[in-house]
């Protein structure tokens, strides 16, 4: 049998994994819309989190079997289609991820001093897709508002205020690094909307931001009255909220805000407005940065659940707006379930999708097409320059000689046409 899993990332690389196990004889190909593989393992973990980058390697080790193949730079919807999969492979598994971001709905979000985390995010981890225009205006000011209470908006603080020398160690590309060191941010305040009990960073990534040289955290005492709601590991989070809340400050030269019970209301010039207990206060807040989750894009055939931001399924199986199961039509990670989780957690999601789909196999039609050169055949006769494993390879080894350059691991490289040039050299 042959199988289609739309997108690279954690959980379309464990559905692959689990298809070779589950189906030892099959071919499983794996698309993407960029021309590296990895999704948010590369464009989305934080540069000074090396370590766990390095789950590509492994990711790495099922890309390169022989029974797959790799697809990059190929657009779903755009360059090929859900009924040009439909006829090449028995089953498709979409794993695309959740990248769509909410919006505050408040006044004032359009200015361009507000933008999304994701903006900055995609531009630090080198996403060929990124602009720099958003986090020039976010490293021009002096006072950042970050909006979230999650891992990513602790994430965009530590880069922001942590300096470029922690950061040297990953593979940031070097205007990156020079833009960070040449900023203005001395204050960045993290805003969340309700009370410590009900954030949801983890206790790791707030230990930290704590340790970071010359920068002070401060919270407020008064925004910890909910100790008495916090319980399991939320507490633990607490406690260090507290200690650092009685912590005098060492009159460091950056500081992060930890601001809780604060609801944004409006965007006036350099102001955050933000309301608490019914009175409204002006924070300083030369950027906004929206750091409040994300959500999965519709994509073209499939079904989609507007208020989830998911693909409609039961248990995996994609369902129409009616419930009754699409046939030969699955999703797995964060388009299927929302976005959560660690890393790891895609594995156990795309086990369960992968059962689902093993378990319907025997009742799969053959496919119209099922020759190996039909994909790369219709992707030549569409003009689509999509990149093999080989030309990911080529491009690995081209990003870690940069590295070498510059005394570091690597340097990832963001310009798409770069990339394109690298990854295909030779390739017709």
């Amino acid at each position: 049998m042959r199988f289609a899993v739309v997108g690279a990332g954690p959980a379309g690389v464990y559905s692959a994994q689990e298809l070779l196990a589950g189906a030892p004889d099959c071919a499983v190909d794996v698309f993407d819309r960029l021309p590296a593989p990895y999704g948010l393992v590369r464009y989305g973990v934080a540069p000074d989190h090396p370590r766990t980058k390095r789950i590509s390697t492994v990711l790495g080790r099922t890309l390169g079997d022989p029974a797959v193949r790799f697809f990059g730079n190929v657009t779903f919807g755009l360059d090929i289609g859900l009924r040009d999969l439909l006829a090449c492979y028995h089953a498709v598994v979409f794993a695309v991820g959740a990248d769509d971001e909410p919006r505050l709905g408040i006044p004032g979000e359009d200015l361009p001093g507000v933008g999304s985390a994701g903006r900055l995010v995609s531009w630090y981890n080198a996403h060929p897709h990124a602009d720099d225009a958003f986090p020039r205006r976010v490293l021009a000011a002096r006072d950042v508002a970050v909006v979230g209470a999650g891992n990513v908006a602790l994430d965009v603080a530590r880069v922001l205020v942590g300096g470029p020398d922690r950061l040297a160690s990953g593979d940031v590309p070097e205007d990156v690094l020079k833009s960070l060191a040449d900023g203005n941010v001395t204050d960045v305040r993290v805003i969340a909307r309700r009370g410590p009990a009900h954030a949801r960073f983890t206790l790791p990534e707030l230990t930290e931001l704590g340790r970071l040289d010359d920068v002070d955290v401060v919270v407020d005492p008064a925004d910890l009255s909910d100790g008495d709601q916090v319980r399991g590991r939320g507490r633990s989070v607490w406690e260090l909220l507290r200690e650092w809340s009685s912590r005098p400050l060492s009159g460091a030269p950056r500081r992060v805000h930890l601001l809780f019970h604060r609801r944004p209301v409006e965007v006036v010039g350099s102001r955050l407005g933000v309301e608490r207990a019914g009175v409204r206060s002006d924070l300083p807040a030369g950027a906004v940065v929206r750091a409040i989750g994300y959500r999965g894009r519709p994509l073209p055939g499939v079904p989609h659940d507007e208020v989830t931001g998911t693909i409609r399924n039961r248990g995996g199986r994609v369902v129409d707006a009616t419930g009754v199961v699409v046939p030969r039509l699955y999703a797995a990670g964060w388009i299927k379930r929302g976005p959560g989780g660690v890393i790891g957690t895609n594995r156990a999601d795309a086990a369960a999708t992968v059962r689902a789909v093993l378990a319907d196999a025997a009742g799969f039609p053959v496919p119209f097409q099922v020759g190996a050169s039909t994909v790369p055949v219709l992707l030549h006769k569409r003009n689509v320059r999509y990149v093999t494993w080989a030309g990911w390879l080529r491009l690995d080894a081209h990003e870690i000689d940069l590295g070498r350059v510059h005394g570091r691991p690597r340097v990832s490289v963001g310009d798409l046409a770069t990339m394109l040039s690298v990854a295909r050299a030779g390739q017709s």
